[in-house]
């Protein structure tokens, strides 16, 4: 949508940066998630250096096999460490196994410096597998986002405020 102001705060807005998006930006080829990635950590690190109480959550609608996995690890493992999750949803009959190891449910990402991920921050949804059915979409879309969240505050040492009345 807009560089300057990228944030969406409710579905509606979602929805309406989508539709204005897809208008503008045709799904194609190649897949590559350097430059988002870069700009949703710059600005997950300005709101943790900043201190504001705000969790950024980037969503990547995604037509094809990612041709730049090596740069993108690294930028996840950093990512890793800032209030800040990925939710990936690949739509079309492309090969996502490269998205399934971005979704590291079962291993931790390491760089290509050997740098461990602090935590999985990244949820990979194929769009066909749940395309019939909205509720397990939305269901599988935000499964893991809960404890991506309580993850990220319990490793900064961040614990709940006290419930604003």
């Amino acid at each position: 949508g807009n560089r300057q102001n990228a944030s969406v705060y409710n579905l509606d807005g979602l929805y309406k940066t989508y539709s204005r998006a897809i208008r503008q930006y045709p799904l194609a080829g190649p897949t590559k998630f350097q430059q988002i990635l870069t700009e949703s950590i710059n600005q997950a690190k300005s709101c943790k250096i900043s201190g504001e109480m705000v969790y950024q959550i980037l969503l990547i609608l995604t037509d094809g096999a990612i041709h730049d996995m090596a740069d993108s690890i690294d930028l996840l493992v950093q990512g890793s460490y800032l209030p800040l999750s990925v939710i990936i949803v690949g739509v079309g009959k492309d090969d996502f196994s490269l998205m399934e190891q971005l979704d590291s449910d079962e291993e931790l990402l390491v760089d290509g410096q050997g740098n461990k991920a602090q935590r999985d921050m990244v949820q990979f949804v194929p769009f066909r597998e749940t395309a019939q059915d909205i509720h397990k979409l939305r269901k599988e879309v935000l499964a893991e986002l809960p404890d991506q969240l309580v993850a990220y505050y319990k490793h900064s040492g961040i614990t709940p405020s006290q419930r604003i009345q």
